[in-house]
C-alpha cells in the first residue's frame, strides 16, 4: 500500500541522505564537449565532481581544448582530487580510460596555472597517441576529465555553474588531426548547493478502530522541513496480524524527499482494532444481494482496512473469510 500526500505540518527529528551521480545528457547536440554534474550538488565542505565529456561525435576526434570557468566564490579547485582519462598505460581513479592519451598540462592539478590565469579559470587540451592504437581517433560518446571542486562554506542552498569560456581568440571546441571542428558547447546549467536532507518528524504510534483506518485524520500526519524549501512527504505500509486479541499491527514508514533528491524516513506504529462489520460490503447503505460480489473479491483477493474491509468484516476477526460470507448470506435470508 503506497500513498503520495501534500506536506502540512513542519517538525523536525533524524536525516539520512541520499546520493546521487551526474546524469548523461538525454540527448546532447552532434560533436558535444559538455560539462555534466548533478542539477543538485554537494553542500559545504563537500566535494562536487564535474565531468568533462566527448557527447555525440559526428566525425572523427582526435584533440580537444576546453577553456573552463567557475565561481571561485563558491567553488575552490581540488587538482589533487582531478583526472584525466587514457587511452592506454597508467590512469587515474576514478577517471579510467578515454580516447586520448596526451593532454596539456600533463598535470590536471596545474590547469589552472597558465600565464594570464585568473581566480576560477582552467585550461586543459588533449589529443590522441602519434602512433599505435592510441593514434585512432575518438567516434562514440567518451569521458574526458573529472574535474572537483570544494564547495566553500556558507553556501547551502545557494546556486552556481561551471562553464566554457573563450580565452582571447581561442575557444573550447573539438578538432580532428588540428583542424577544428564545428562544436556545441554545454555547460553545467544551474546548479544548487544542497547538502543536506530534509528533517522529518513521524506521528504517535496509535490505535485506531477498523472504520477509522486509513483516515489520516485519525492516525496522524508526519511533518517535513528543509533548508532550501519544502520537500514531499509519502507513506507506504506494511501490514500483519497482531500476535494477541484480533488486531492489525501496520507499520507505515514515513518518507521526505527534498528537491535534490536527498530522503529522510521515520516510521510509525499504527494499531488497528476490529469492529462487527454490517454486511454493507458496497457502501450504499443497504445490506442486499449487491453486497455479495465485493464480499467474494475481498475474499479472494485480499484488502486493507477501511469501509469496504470493515463492513464485510461480519465476525470481528479483522479477516475476511467464509465465517463472513455465511454472516452475510444469514443476514440476507432473515431479510
Amino acid at each position: 500500500m503506497h500513498r503520495t500526500i501534500p506536506l502540512i505540518a513542519n517538525l523536525i527529528l533524524l536525516a539520512v541522505v541520499s546520493s546521487t551521480t551526474p546524469q548523461a545528457l538525454a540527448e546532447a547536440p552532434p560533436d558535444s564537449l559538455t560539462l555534466e554534474s548533478t542539477s543538485c550538488a554537494a553542500g559545504p565542505g563537500d566535494t562536487l565532481q564535474v565531468e568533462l565529456w566527448l557527447r555525440n561525435p559526428q566525425q572523427p576526434i582526435s584533440g580537444f581544448q576546453a577553456f573552463v570557468q567557475f565561481d571561485p566564490a563558491a567553488l575552490t579547485y581540488l587538482g589533487i582530487a582531478s583526472c584525466y582519462t587514457k587511452c592506454t598505460g597508467a590512469t587515474d581513479p576514478p577517471c579510467g580510460n578515454g580516447p586520448f592519451q596526451l593532454y596539456f598540462p600533463a598535470d590536471v592539478s596545474n590547469a589552472g596555472n597558465f600565464s594570464g590565469a585568473q581566480p576560477g579559470e582552467l585550461n586543459i587540451s588533449g589529443s590522441t597517441g602519434f602512433t599505435g592504437p592510441c593514434a585512432a581517433p575518438a567516434s562514440a560518446d567518451a569521458r574526458i576529465a573529472i574535474l572537483s571542486f570544494q564547495v566553500n562554506a556558507g553556501l547551502q542552498c545557494a546556486t552556481t555553474s561551471v562553464d566554457f569560456r573563450d580565452w582571447g581568440a581561442l575557444s573550447s571546441e573539438l578538432s580532428d588531426q588540428g583542424i577544428p571542428v564545428p562544436t556545441s558547447l554545454v555547460a553545467t546549467g544551474e546548479l544548487t548547493l544542497d547538502g543536506a536532507p530534509p528533517q522529518i518528524a513521524c506521528p504517535e504510534d496509535v490505535t485506531v478502530s477498523c472504520q477509522a483506518f486509513p483516515d489520516i485524520g485519525e492516525t496522524g500526519m508526519a511533518g517535513a522541513i528543509d533548508d532550501c524549501g519544502e520537500p514531499a512527504l509519502e507513506f507506504s505500509d506494511s501490514i500483519a496480524m497482531g500476535e494477541g486479541d484480533p488486531e492489525l499491527i501496520v507499520t507505515r514508514t514515513w518518507t521526505a524527499t527534498d528537491a535534490c533528491g536527498h530522503t529522510t524516513q521515520c516510521v510509525q506504529t499504527i494499531t488497528v482494532t476490529p469492529s462487527l462489520g454490517d454486511g454493507d460490503v458496497n457502501g450504499d447503505g443497504f445490506v442486499d444481494g449487491l453486497d455479495v460480489q465485493p464480499m467474494i473479491e475481498l475474499m479472494i483477493e485480499g484488502g486493507t482496512p477501511g469501509p469496504a474491509f470493515c463492513a464485510a468484516d461480519m465476525n470481528a476477526d479483522l479477516q475476511i473469510n467464509d465465517a463472513d460470507a455465511g454472516l452475510l448470506v444469514s443476514a440476507l435470508l432473515a431479510g
